[in-house]
């Protein structure tokens, strides 16, 4: 059984030690993440999406973070690429504008989504054969 553990924001000049099951993570905005009225302080639901996007490897469970966090009506693509608007740095940012883009228009699934940027737009995997030559990914012939 896999132990939870429970992420912390703190401002970065604050410095803590993390206990057994705490992961600290010191950060300059933490101010700009806190959701405004939750109770006990929260990060807004975009930004912990945006920070699971970022720590996902491989890509598909980053695409099926947003896709569920958007179809269970925690947040929509809009306000995803709103603050990932206001990052200075993130990585796969043309991924994601992609990933919005097909969300927005109904791609509910890391399936739906591959199938658009495979099968329909092969543009999107920086390629031009119609599927990335990776391990357990249909080959084109």
């Amino acid at each position: 059984m896999r132990r939870a553990v429970i992420e912390v924001i703190v401002p970065a000049p604050q410095h803590m030690t993390a206990r057994a099951g705490v992961r600290v993570h010191r950060r300059l905005d933490t101010e700009g993440r806190r959701h405004p009225t939750r109770v006990p302080p929260q990060t807004r639901m975009e930004d912990t999406v945006l920070d699971l996007l970022e720590q996902c490897r491989p890509l598909d469970q980053g695409i099926a973070t947003i896709a569920r966090a958007c179809a269970t009506r925690v947040t929509t693509p809009q306000r995803i690429a709103d603050r990932a608007g206001q990052r200075k740095k993130l990585s796969r940012r043309r991924e994601l504008a992609q990933l919005l883009v097909d969300v927005s228009a109904g791609a509910h699934s890391v399936l739906e989504v591959r199938y658009l940027w495979v099968v329909e737009r092969p543009s999107v995997t920086g390629r031009d054969s119609p599927a990335p030559d990776r391990p357990g990914w249909p080959q084109a012939v």
